[in-house]
């Protein structure tokens, strides 16, 4: 079977030579690979070829493509030379009624000769109140004297002129104010009809046209593979870690399923297609950054100024307020078997492929395909912050294993079956040890008290203020085997070199310091065996002087 490739392809406005025979195929979306951000999208065209030099028109892929991301490939069991490949934006029409629009636009044109029937009739009657009005005000006027005339009208004249002057413009005030509503009817059917016009109006749709120009040794059939690249559609990772609690503390695993949302908007119709997920992003930045160089100048005053009153506007403004939603999640699932997804290596990306056909919607709906799924051994361990809540947490730590890195996203987090909330996982390579925290553990009882508050002074020449805390925390494993225990407190730092801070004597020595390379951050990690408990003790003093205002010592 011979195969043929082409690679560039130009959007031109001539597509087909005269001499050549027209084939027109249509195309279905076959294959699909999702990025994070966009996608790669294959239709295939298959058909017969005549014997000679043939223009193979495929006018079904959608116009929001990527553009000039158009690769044709072809395929036969005879020999077939394709010489060129141009591509075309057209608009196409949809839903055309044409005998229903000839019928609205014949009723329009009726109604408006109404209307038309209606003016002359209001324009007729204006003429007749206007002559009939001058004949009346002619009439009234004295006849001059020479003529034999009298210098008035009689009353009884005047009489029979008013009353037959005003049922005449009575009976005209009637008929406009008739032809007068008759118009406003009309016109709100023709705005109906108009409107109803403008619905049934043909609808446009901009496609690609491919045009293939080729050669066949002989008659044939024919595949044609035609890939492009769309922006609107990507997936991103979603994850259910679920930990399973073994006896006396033994045996705990996480399991973590990798599931895969993916969208897309696009004007395809993504139906029962071979989906494959990919890592690669193609519309991302390809190389670092270039900087340019970095020069100091000395500042104008006035710009200084200027850029001193803007900062003191800035702050003066008032914060908007910042609204946290928590989320509330459902039950985790119940367990089922899955099909094994294959995973593709290639050089720094990996390709998912999903298993059995997929259809994903255009419409805004996301579909949730697994990917994957792996347990972890664990090792759980209880972390408090009594300062901030004396509820201890259940964590597992556990170290990945495999071949793809886990990339950022949310996970699902559930413990014995019951779904706790919602945390998120950061990027993970394989081998690379993380914990996670599956909410409150009851049987682990933290108390802390304040036992000691003083403030004074000392010193007799410069005066020194001082302030002392202490604290008593005590931690209680009620659990029927042991548990790691991991107590988070801190102590205050002075920015100023006069601001003296120090732990009191007889404080427990902490195990780690500036935790998280935190400053002051301390922690205290302890084996608790059964149904024992731990105490620390913990304090600080403050000392500054006496004319200098610092920070409230809590």
């Amino acid at each position: 079977m011979k195969r043929v490739f082409v690679a560039a392809l130009l959007f031109t406005s001539c597509l087909t030579p005269a001499f050549a025979a027209n084939v027109t195929l249509t195309s279905s979306v076959g294959e699909v690979t999702v990025y994070p951000r966009g996608a790669q999208v294959t239709r295939t065209a298959t058909g017969n070829v005549p014997a000679g030099d043939n223009v193979i028109i495929i006018s079904d892929l959608p116009g929001n493509m990527v553009k000039n991301s158009v690769r044709v490939e072809g395929s036969s069991a005879q020999s077939l030379e394709i010489g060129s490949v141009d591509v075309r934006q057209t608009y196409v029409s949809l839903g055309d009624n044409l005998d229903e629009r000839v019928k609205i636009e014949r009723q329009i044109e009726a109604l408006k000769d109404r209307i038309s029937v209606l003016n002359q009739a209001i324009n007729n009657a204006n003429t007749q109140r206007n002559m009939l009005q001058a004949l009346a005000s002619k009439a009234i006027l004295p006849r001059p004297r020479e003529q034999g005339g009298s210098i008035a009208i009689s009353a009884s004249e005047l009489n029979e002129l008013l009353s037959l002057t005003g049922s005449q413009l009575a009976a005209l005030s009637a008929t406009t104010e008739k032809a007068r509503i008759d118009k406003r009817d009309l016109s709100r059917q023709i705005t109906d009809l108009q409107h109803k016009l403008n619905q049934g109006a043909p609808k446009q749709r901009l496609v690609i046209t491919v045009a293939i120009n080729l050669t066949a040794a002989a008659a044939g059939d024919a595949s044609f593979r035609i890939r492009y690249n769309v922006s609107n559609a990507g997936w991103a990772p979603i994850y259910d870690a679920r930990l399973t609690l073994g006896e006396k503390g033994q045996n705990n695993f996480v399991k973590l399923v990798r599931r895969a949302n993916v969208r897309q908007s696009t004007t395809d119709k993504w139906d029962n297609i071979k989906l494959t997920l990919s890592t690669a992003r193609p519309s991302a930045a390809t190389k670092a950054p270039v900087l340019s160089p970095y020069v100091l100048s000395r500042r104008e005053i006035g710009f200084a100024r200027k850029e001193k009153r803007k900062r003191t506007m800035l702050s003066s403004d008032q914060a908007e307020p910042v609204v946290e939603l928590q989320a509330i999640g459902a039950a985790a699932p119940k367990p089922v078997r899955r099909q094994d997804v294959a995973v593709v290596f290639s050089g720094f990306l990996a390709e998912y492929k999903i298993p059995g056909q997929v259809s994903v919607s255009n419409v805004g709906a996301e579909k949730n395909v697994i990917i994957g799924e792996r347990s972890f051994a664990a090792e759980i361990a209880a972390n408090t912050t009594p300062k901030r809540d004396t509820a201890a947490y259940l964590t597992a730590k556990f170290t990945l294993k495999g071949n793809a890195p886990y990339f950022p996203g949310t996970v699902l987090l559930s413990r014995d079956g019951v779904f706790l909330g919602r945390g998120r996982l950061p990027l993970l390579n394989p081998d690379e040890e993380h914990k996670l925290s599956f909410g409150r553990d009851d049987f682990i009882k933290v108390k802390r008290t304040k036992v000691t508050e003083k403030a004074g002074e000392s010193g007799f020449v410069s005066r020194t203020k001082e302030e002392t805390r202490k604290f008593v925390t005590t931690v209680e494993n009620l659990h029927d085997f042991p548990m790691n225990v991991t107590v988070n407190d801190h102590i205050p730092y002075g920015t100023h070199e006069d601001i003296k801070v120090q732990m009191t004597a007889g404080s427990t020595k902490p195990t780690k310091t500036n935790v998280g390379k935190k400053r002051g951050v301390l922690a205290w990690e302890k084996t608790l065996k059964a149904k024992e408990k731990y105490t620390i003790n913990f304090g600080y003093k403050v000392s500054w002087p006496r004319d200098m205002r610092i920070t409230p010592v809590r």
